[in-house]
């Protein structure tokens, strides 16, 4: 993947596994913060049920897409252990 800057040169982007590990560490530290600041305010961490009850039915899609990052996190890891093992067959 290649993107042209402002000069009209070409230069590499960023390959999509540095971006699926931006992805997965913002969305990491996001739900970090989020449990920290419920604690910080209530002394408690809060509870799957309490989401439900709060969120309604837009906690299953917050669920959806939490498992589709668990996915991808999964996919990274196996490609990450994939190529260490090719690199160590060809040497």
């Amino acid at each position: 993947m290649n993107v042209i800057n402002g000069t009209g040169n070409e230069q590499a982007s960023w390959p999509i596994q540095s971006l699926g590990w931006l992805f997965i560490g913002a969305w990491f530290s996001a739900s970090l913060f989020s449990q920290i600041m419920y604690i910080t305010v209530y002394g408690v961490p809060y509870e799957p049920e309490f989401l439900i009850a709060k969120l309604g039915p837009v906690y299953w899609l917050i669920g959806g897409i939490e498992l589709l990052f668990w996915v991808i996190l999964g996919n990274l890891f196996v490609k990450k252990i994939r190529s260490k093992k090719e690199k160590v067959v060809v040497n």
